[in-house]
């Protein structure tokens, strides 16, 4: 399973597969990384992918704790049969976190490729990054709203250097601007050794680049906070609108935009048809759904999805469980 515009080859299947032959295995996830590209944005893309998460995700994995995207991975799919299959996670958005939140807290391991997740996202801009990243804090927000509302912004370089500048001047008198100039001067040097590792050779910019890069995607944290925490509830995947509920439920807004988010009808997804993933109007299926669409048989209980214009249609290797969803 991956997100749409992922680069793959067959080292990297065969590395995934290797890793999950371990019985105790049932997940193998990459880390979201991107593709050079030349532009300033695509450097604040690597930058967030490979340094703000690729930290917190390579040292979580490490302690073989959860810490999953869903942008790349493959699973075993007898195993996630035993929880009901696709079909039990139609009613949520982050379908994939769930998932894997499920095969974690039974017992099961969630490994990490040695490979990340190359997505090519071509015509990128701050405000479409922007947009990007506000979906998926609010995702956060609804199903781990301690992690995301107070813990993850205490992760960030700048907040944690004015704590460790006010707890050293109070107790050893040490100056806040030496403090926040030696701490983030660190940083900045820990997380570009951090995206080379990533990256696996030169980068595509210079060092003067990634440094301005650096600070645009610092600053633009808290403005992905502010917008994420003023309008919690609501987010704009491909060419739908979803309301979310605490723990990630997810209802569908039709026919009305999502600013007149009080008038709107809504349609709830916590009961999917049998065999269903997310439900849709059976006009926009139809109009959807290519007219030669045949799916592959893949050995082992892995699963397929055919890329559209619109989203992608994504099914289980017996053809029961058809889901129709937007593009990320």
């Amino acid at each position: 399973m991956s997100t749409s515009r992922i680069k793959v080859n067959t080292d990297i299947m065969v590395e995934m597969v290797l890793k999950s032959e371990d019985p105790s295995v049932a997940l193998v996830h990459q880390l979201p990384f991107c593709t050079d590209q030349w532009s300033f944005i695509n450097a604040v893309e690597k930058i967030c992918f490979g340094c703000a998460l690729g930290r917190s995700a390579m040292a979580l994995n490490q302690m073989e704790m959860l810490c999953f995207t869903g942008m790349s991975y493959i699973f075993k799919k007898p195993i996630l049969d035993r929880f009901g299959g696709f079909a039990r996670y139609g009613k949520f958005l982050a379908e994939d976190y769930f998932l894997s939140k499920d095969l974690f807290e039974n017992g099961y391991k969630i490994k990490m490729s040695n490979y990340p997740a190359q997505q090519n996202i071509a015509g990128t801009n701050v405000t479409k990054y922007i947009s990007r990243m506000v979906r998926w804090l609010r995702l956060r927000l609804n199903m781990l709203t301690i992690v995301a509302a107070f813990f993850e912004p205490m992760i960030e370089c700048v907040n944690l250097g004015f704590l460790l500048a006010l707890s050293l001047r109070y107790l050893f008198g040490v100056s806040m601007l030496t403090t926040m100039a030696v701490h983030i001067s660190l940083w900045m040097v820990l997380d570009y050794l951090l995206l080379r590792c990533t990256q696996g050779g030169p980068l595509p910019f210079n060092v003067l680049t990634f440094m301005m890069a650096w600070w645009l995607r610092e600053v633009l944290t808290y403005v992905i906070y502010a917008k994420a925490v003023l309008h919690p509830r609501t987010v704009k995947w491909g060419a739908h609108t979803y309301h979310l509920s605490l723990g990630g439920h997810t209802e569908a807004y039709h026919g009305v935009s999502s600013r007149s988010s009080l008038a709107a009808k809504r349609t709830k997804l916590t009961e999917p048809a049998p065999g269903i993933g997310v439900i849709f109007p059976e006009a926009t299926l139809a109009k959807s759904k290519p007219e030669h669409a045949p799916l592959m048989s893949l050995k082992q209980g892995h699963s397929w999805r055919h890329s559209l214009p619109n989203g992608y249609i994504r099914a289980s290797v017996d053809h029961q469980n058809l889901t129709l969803t937007p593009e990320a």
